[in-house]
């Protein structure tokens, strides 16, 4: 039987992290496993993530690569699901993942549209028509095989905030399937570091400059 493991990164989410686990928790198909990655924080975190019954595991690195990486080199599941501790996942979204993965031929990823949302407390402007549902690539709408893991390879912390979509690049040309619903509710934050535009440029200018290299060798 297939294990699915669900990824929570986190760091001083203290505030925010139950709402996530609620999510988790109300799947129709739960995840086998919970990990919670606690960067180091000093909020308690990772008692309240315990609390939840997740598997903390601490960060001994810094950065969001590396804790990505260090969740799916811990996690015991064949397939792994990310979530950051801020965001929340619909109820059917690993089942209906699962299910559309299982009719793939062989080792695959999923993703699925997402909605972005902000806290009543921490207002931002919401990109593009406010609640307009959009393609997600990103970790939260993400199922994913470990042998894709293993084939596109890991987070690459070179990259900072810019890690995700460099390894959503490298998994292009991988079997995939995308739900046309929202399964995931993202969440804008105004401390958070999605929330600086210049940084979010600098970042996929990263990425796409690496890519354009790497096509020029080849």
């Amino acid at each position: 039987m297939t294990r699915i493991t669900a990824i929570v990164c986190v760091r001083n989410g203290a505030v925010r992290l139950p709402r996530a686990l609620a999510s988790i928790r109300a799947q129709t198909r739960p995840p086998d496993e919970v990990l919670v990655v606690d960067g180091q924080s000093s909020d308690g975190t990772g008692a309240i993530a315990a609390g939840w019954g997740a598997r903390v595991v601490m960060q001994e690195g810094e950065g969001l690569a590396d804790a990505r990486n260090l969740g799916v080199a811990r996690a015991h599941g064949d397939m792994l699901a990310f979530l950051d501790h801020d965001d929340r996942w619909m109820p059917d979204k690993l089942a209906r993942q699962a299910a559309a993965l299982d009719r793939m031929a062989g080792p695959a990823y999923a993703i699925a549209h997402l909605r972005f949302v902000t806290d009543a407390a921490d207002p931002l402007p919401v990109p593009g028509p406010r609640g307009v549902p959009r393609l997600g690539r990103t970790p939260g709408t993400l199922l994913v095989h470990r042998a894709i893991l293993d084939r596109v390879g890991p987070f690459a912390a070179e990259f900072g905030m810019g890690c995700d979509m460099d390894w959503f690049a490298r998994a292009a040309s991988e079997p995939s399937v995308t739900d046309p619903q929202v399964l995931l509710q993202k969440t804008l934050r105004a401390d958070a570091l999605s929330a600086d535009p210049a940084r979010n440029r600098a970042a996929a200018f990263a990425v796409v400059a690496r890519r354009l290299a790497e096509r020029r060798r080849g």
